[in-house]
C-alpha cells in the first residue's frame, strides 16, 4: 500500500484525479478500504487468471524490456546493487516514447509533467564511465582535478546538470561539468576538415558580398590569399609531360624523326638515300630524353613516297617511278652532317644551301 498512496499523491499534486482502479484478482480488505474511503475511487477485479484485461499488466512488460536494455548497455565496471538509481530517467524515457492516452498527440510525460526540454536537462547513456570535475572548494593542492565515477540521470531541479556516483565512494553527487568516456560510443567532435571547411565557406560568403578593393592593404591581402590557394593546388600529383605533337600548319605532316642534338650521327649509322627520314615507321613513339627540335611542316606539294603523279613545285621535280634507291646518286659523306639542302624533303635531289628558306635561318645550318 505505500507504493499505491505514492503514485496516488503524485497524480493529486498534477491535478489528475483517479476515478476508476483496476485491480488483480486478488485485493485485501484492508486495501479496498484505502481506495474507497481514503483516495475516494472505485475498484474492479480482472477475471481469474485473465491478467491481459488489466492495463498495467502490459505496462509492466514494456517497462521490464526497457529497463533490461538499459542494464544491457551500463558500463561492465558498474555496480549492480546501485541499479534503482537508474529507475529516474528509465521512467522519463518510456514516458518520452509512450503517448498519452487522453491526448494521443503528446507523450505521456508531456502530458503529466509538462514539456521536456532537452537543453534545459540534457540526457546521457546511464552507467557511462565519466571523469567529475573537482571544484577548487572540494579538493586539496595536489589532489587530481576529476575523479572517476558513472552517469546515473539528469539533475531535473538543475540547469544542465548531472547525477553521479564516484567510483571509489559510491557517494551521489550531482555536477555540470562532465567528461563522458563511453565504452564503445564516441563523442561526436569537430574534425580538422571540418575546420577548413567551415573557414572556406565564411571566406567565400565574406567575399562575395565584399566592396571592390580600395586601398593597397586589401590588394596585398587578396594576392596573399590567390598564393595560399595556389600553393594548394600544387599539392596535386603532377600531370605527365604532354609533348605537341601537331603541326603549326593545317596541312596534313608527317612526324619528324626523333633528333638528340648532343649525340653526333655517325656516317655509318644511316644510307645515303634521302629518302631515309621519310621511309621511317610513322608510328614510333619512343619518349625523349631531350628536348625535340621539330622542324617547320612539308608544303603539300611535297608527296610522302615516290610515286609517278608529277607535281609542280619550287623544288627539282623527282624521278619517275622508275627511280630505285640503287639509282640515286650518293652523295659524298663527311663526318659531320649539316642542314645544308634539304634532308628531309622528298624529290630534292641537288641539295642546295637555299633549300625550303634555311638561308633565313642561319641558326638551323649549325653542326648537330
Amino acid at each position: 500500500m505505500p507504493a499505491f498512496n505514492n503514485i496516488m499523491s503524485r497524480l493529486t499534486k498534477q491535478g489528475l484525479s483517479v476515478d476508476l482502479n483496476i485491480r488483480d484478482n486478488e485485493a485485501s480488505a484492508d486495501f479496498k478500504k484505502v481506495i474507497t474511503e481514503t483516495w475516494k475511487a472505485n475498484f474492479q477485479l480482472v477475471p481469474p487468471d485473465m491478467h491481459r484485461q488489466n492495463k498495467a499488466e502490459r505496462m509492466i512488460r514494456h517497462f521490464k524490456n526497457h529497463f533490461l536494455s538499459i542494464l544491457a548497455g551500463v558500463n561492465a565496471a558498474f555496480p549492480s546493487y546501485l541499479w534503482d538509481l537508474l529507475l529516474p530517467q528509465a521512467e522519463l524515457t518510456i514516458n518520452l516514447l509512450r503517448q498519452a492516452t487522453a491526448n494521443p498527440k503528446i507523450s505521456a510525460w508531456e502530458y503529466f509533467n509538462g514539456p521536456f526540454d532537452f537543453n534545459k536537462t540534457p540526457l546521457a547513456p546511464m552507467g557511462c564511465r565519466v571523469l567529475i570535475h573537482a571544484k577548487p572548494s572540494t579538493r586539496r593542492s595536489w589532489d587530481y582535478r576529476a575523479k572517476q565515477g558513472f552517469y546515473v540521470g539528469p539533475a531535473l531541479d538543475h540547469y544542465r546538470c548531472y547525477e553521479l556516483v564516484k567510483s571509489d565512494t559510491k557517494q551521489k553527487v550531482i555536477s555540470d561539468t562532465v567528461q563522458f568516456r563511453h565504452a564503445y560510443l564516441q563523442i561526436p567532435a569537430v574534425s580538422a576538415e571540418d575546420k577548413i571547411l567551415n573557414g572556406l565557406q565564411v571566406m567565400a560568403r565574406s567575399m562575395q558580398n565584399a566592396p571592390p578593393p580600395t586601398s593597397a592593404s586589401q590588394i596585398v591581402a587578396i594576392d596573399a590569399l590567390r598564393a595560399l590557394f595556389e600553393k594548394w593546388r600544387l599539392l596535386a600529383p603532377p600531370a605527365l609531360l604532354q609533348i605537341n605533337t601537331t603541326p603549326q600548319s593545317a596541312r596534313p605532316a608527317p612526324m619528324p624523326h626523333r633528333f638528340v642534338p648532343s649525340t653526333p650521327l655517325a656516317s655509318g649509322n644511316r644510307s645515303n638515300n634521302p629518302f631515309h627520314v621519310l621511309e621511317e615507321n610513322d608510328s614510333e613513339q619512343d619518349a625523349p630524353s631531350a628536348p625535340i627540335w621539330l622542324p617547320p611542316p612539308l608544303p603539300s606539294s611535297v608527296p610522302r613516297t615516290p610515286t609517278p603523279a608529277s607535281h609542280t613545285s619550287h623544288f627539282q621535280q623527282a624521278t619517275p617511278t622508275q627511280l630505285t634507291f640503287e639509282d640515286t646518286p650518293t652523295p659524298p659523306r663527311s663526318p659531320r652532317l649539316h642542314f645544308q639542302g634539304c634532308l628531309h624533303f622528298q624529290g630534292c635531289l641537288h641539295p642546295s644551301p637555299t633549300a625550303h628558306g634555311l638561308a633565313q635561318h642561319p641558326h638551323r645550318s649549325a653542326p648537330l
